[in-house]
C-alpha cells in the first residue's frame, strides 16, 4: 500500500494518465482488505480472549 502514493505520482509526472485510474482503485481494493483484515484479526483475537476467561 504504500508505494501507490508514489506510483500515482510517477504517473501523473509522466503523463500515464490512463494508469492513475488503475492504481487509485488498487490503493482502495488495498485499504478495503486491510479493513477488513484488521476488523477480523480483532474479532479473532477478542474471541480466544474471552474463551480463556
Amino acid at each position: 500500500m504504500a508505494r501507490y502514493g508514489t506510483l500515482i505520482e510517477w504517473a501523473n509526472q509522466l503523463g500515464l494518465k490512463d494508469a492513475i485510474p488503475l492504481l487509485k482503485a488498487n490503493l482502495a481494493e488495498e485499504e478495503a482488505t486491510d479493513k477488513k483484515l484488521t476488523q477480523l484479526a480483532k474479532a479473532s483475537a477478542n474471541a480466544k480472549g474471552k474463551k480463556a476467561s
